[in-house]
């Protein structure tokens, strides 16, 4: 491949066509950035259902190999921060996603304020309002 760094697009309905040597003018879209092709595709695929992920979060999670079958839920190339992959299963599945990624933005301040010290004034927050209830 003579440039790795751009894409065309050429949209048919035959299947398995060859489209190596075609002429340059006859492409939809020639010589396209990749960050202006994912967004074509998107376009193309027409994806809204899973908005504001892209195509890619959709291919991503959904290619398993065998041992994805043992937790249905988590794949093993997902084995990431779960705030990566776990707002996109809630979009799949018809929750909130701005809820499940608030979630863990307010995870990550909780372990952030933990690793500065101030844990004890977590816990004493919490089991004062606990005694207040």
């Amino acid at each position: 491949m003579d440039n790795a760094t751009k894409i065309s697009f050429k949209k048919h309905e035959i299947a398995f066509q060859e489209f190596l040597h075609l002429p340059e003018d006859q492409w939809d879209h020639f010589d396209v950035a990749f960050d202006r092709a994912r967004q074509l595709l998107d376009g193309i695929l027409n994806l809204k259902a899973i908005a504001p992920f892209d195509y890619r979060d959709a291919i991503g999670y959904s290619l398993r190999v065998q041992d994805d079958y043992g937790d249905i839920f988590q794949l093993g190339k997902f084995r990431g921060k779960h705030s990566d992959w776990k707002p996109y299963l809630a979009k799949m599945l018809g929750f909130n996603t701005d809820l499940v990624t608030e979630n863990y933005a307010i995870a990550d301040e909780i372990e952030d304020l933990d690793t500065e010290g101030h844990h004890c004034v977590l816990i004493s927050w919490g089991a004062r309002r606990s005694r207040q209830d």
